[in-house]
Order: C-alpha cells, then structure tokens, then sequence
C-alpha cells in the first residue's frame, strides 16, 4: 500500500506539471493571436488615415489605359497583317492587271498605308511578314513552274514600284540610314527571292529535259525536227518533246510578264546545259 501510494503520488505531480505546460502554451498563444490582431487593426488604421492620393490612383488608371491600347494596336495590326497575307500571298490565284500581278499591287497598297499611319513601328513588322510570307509561297511552288513564274513577276513588280516611290520622294542617303532601313532589307530580300525563283525554274526544265537528252544520244540518231518549230506528232512522243516543254515555259513566263532579258538569260542557260551533256558525250567516245 505505501509502494501504491507512492506511485498515485508521482502520478498526480506529473499531472500537475502537464496542465501547467498547456495552460502556459494556451496562454502564449493567446498572447500571440491578440499581437496580430493590434498589429492588423494598426495598419487598417493607418490605410483609413493615408488613404492613397488621387493623383496616384488616376496615373495607375491612366498606365493601364494605355497598355491595353497598345495591346490592342498590336492586335490588330497582326490581324491586318495576317488578312493581307491571305489574300495576296497564301490563297491568292495568278491573276495579272495591266501587266502587273494582283498580289504585288495588294502588297504595295499596304506598304503605302503603313508607311502613312505608323512608319517607324508598323511597317518594319509588316514587311518582314510579307518576306517570309513570299519565301514561303516561292518554296511551296518547288516544281510549279507557272506559281513560280508568278512570284518572280511579283517580287520583280514591287521591286520596281519600291524604286519609283524612292524616286519621288527624299530620303536620308547616308550609309549607315540606308543600310538600316526596314525598306531596304525588304529589298535584299525581295531580289534573293527572286534569284532563287530563277534558279529553281532552269533546275526544274533541266530535271524535265536530261532523260530525253540521254534518250536522244543513247537512240544515236537525232532527226531534224529535234528541236524545230515544225516538230509533228509523231516525233512529239521522242525528241520533239524537249521542244514541247521549252515552248510550255515560254508561255509560262510571257504569262507572267517576265522581262525579257530575263527570259534570254534563261535559254542561254538551258541551252548551255544541252550543249554540255552532247559535248561530254561525244568526247566519251560513243557512237
């Protein structure tokens, strides 16, 4: 009985010692949570005595205000640039007025208006869309001669316009402006299309034309009618067929309104192929 009451004894200190620790962890909590609720009640006090200036309020209005004009500026300057490559570059059909192609008269308007309303924001964004608009279109012609006849039509027409515009107004003709500015990048761009339209068409009529060359020598005969304008039907089907898709790239190319200089330069290259494909041939010691 005494070893019991020893034990009940130790038992109720501990119990004390555990409700003295609670009550001053209740109590420091407490003492906490009334902290924070004078330091909250301060500070709404002093929002209700400083209330924010007037003028403060109206300037933060007034930013946003013109961050979402300039948002919406933009906006609608991709839209107008987006509908303008639809109807000129993406979903346009050869279609030439007074010798001129419909999308270099649609783009050349647009540069105009551009060059009105905004010149220093608007128009370099324009202009390097429509550079890639082209180069996209020029790439997705790759064997369609007559859609890449039409670009290098395009691309020559607003060349040309971009020239005349030059020439009638005054600009500042120091290098350092003349190298910088978005309208002469457009420039270097619209010729680099250009050359590659030009390239990409003497490729494909000299892919079209090597296995009737080597048809022609490996037959080892060549009629005269091999390239005449008198060419019949029946040699239609053998060697008359390169003179059938030369006369094809012509019509292409006058279509288009292609200078002719240009399309000089072009059967002089053709022309350089076939020579060089006999030549070779003949000094490898065939029949």
């Amino acid at each position: 009985l005494h070893q019991e009451l020893n034990a009940l004894k130790s038992r109720c200190a501990s119990l004390v010692q555990d409700n003295d620790r609670l009550s001053k962890s209740l109590k420091e909590k407490s003492d906490r949570e009334n902290e924070r609720d004078k330091e909250d009640k301060s500070k709404r006090m002093s929002v209700i005595q400083n209330p924010l200036p007037l003028s403060t309020s109206n300037t933060l209005s007034r930013d946003n205000s013109d961050e979402l004009k300039k948002q919406i500026s933009v906006m609608k300057q991709d839209l107008e640039e987006k509908a303008l490559l639809e109807r000129s570059v993406y979903c346009v059909e050869p279609q030439y007025r007074a010798g001129t192609s419909l999308s270099a008269t649609l783009i050349f308007d647009a540069f105009l208006q551009a060059k009105q309303k905004d010149k220093d924001k608007a128009l370099p964004h324009m202009l390097t869309a429509i550079s890639a608009g082209l180069e996209t279109a020029v790439k997705k012609a790759h064997t369609d001669n007559a859609m890449i006849c039409y670009w290098m039509s395009t691309c020559s027409s607003i060349l040309l316009k971009l020239k005349k515009s030059a020439d009638s107004e005054s600009y500042d003709s120091s290098p350092s402006s003349i190298s910088t500015s978005p309208v002469t990048r457009f420039e270097y761009s619209l010729t680099s299309l250009l050359l590659k339209s030009y390239a990409q068409i003497a490729k494909n009529i000299i892919a079209t034309i090597s296995p009737m060359i080597s048809n022609i020598l490996q037959s080892g005969t060549c009629p005269p009618s091999c390239f005449s304008k008198r060419t019949s039907q029946s040699t239609a089907t053998g060697s008359g067929l390169i003179l059938t898709v030369l006369n094809v790239l012509y019509g292409q190319l006058s279509d288009a309104h292609i200078s002719p200089s240009v399309v000089h330069q072009l059967y002089l290259q053709i022309y350089s192929h076939i020579n060089a494909v006999v030549f070779n041939y003949m000094i490898q010691g065939n029949n």
